[in-house]
Parts: C-alpha cells; sequence; structure tokens
C-alpha cells in the first residue's frame, strides 16, 4: 500500500470520525469542544497532504 493512500485512508477515517462526534456533542450539550475540532483539522491536514506527497517511484520515473 502506497503512503499517499493510507494517507488519504487515514484522514478521512479521522474527518469521519471526530466530525461525527462532534456534531453529536454540538446537538446534544450545544456547545463546541476544541480537541474535536483539532481532531478535525488534523484530519482535513492528513487528507490535503496525502494530495502533496510525492513517492520515489513517481519521482525516478519507474512504474509498476
Amino acid at each position: 500500500m502506497k503512503v499517499k493512500d493510507v494517507l488519504r485512508y487515514f484522514g478521512v477515517s479521522v474527518m469521519f470520525l471526530f466530525g461525527a462526534i462532534s456534531l453529536i456533542k454540538y446537538v446534544k450539550e450545544d456547545e463546541y469542544f476544541m480537541n474535536l475540532l483539532i481532531g478535525f483539522t488534523l484530519g482535513i491536514i492528513l487528507f490535503i497532504a496525502s494530495f502533496l506527497v510525492k513517492e520515489e517511484d513517481e519521482k525516478n520515473g519507474k512504474s509498476s
């Protein structure tokens, strides 16, 4: 599995997990929690990083 795939899947998973919990907590308790917002932001950063990562095979022009 490629590094960019791992970043993409993990980023989406983190965004979904923290976003869903944050939404449930907001509806239930009517307040935001900073740790959930930080987790969601981390997921967005990982997802965006998955598009910016260049792997060694792509740099050298090798294809498998």
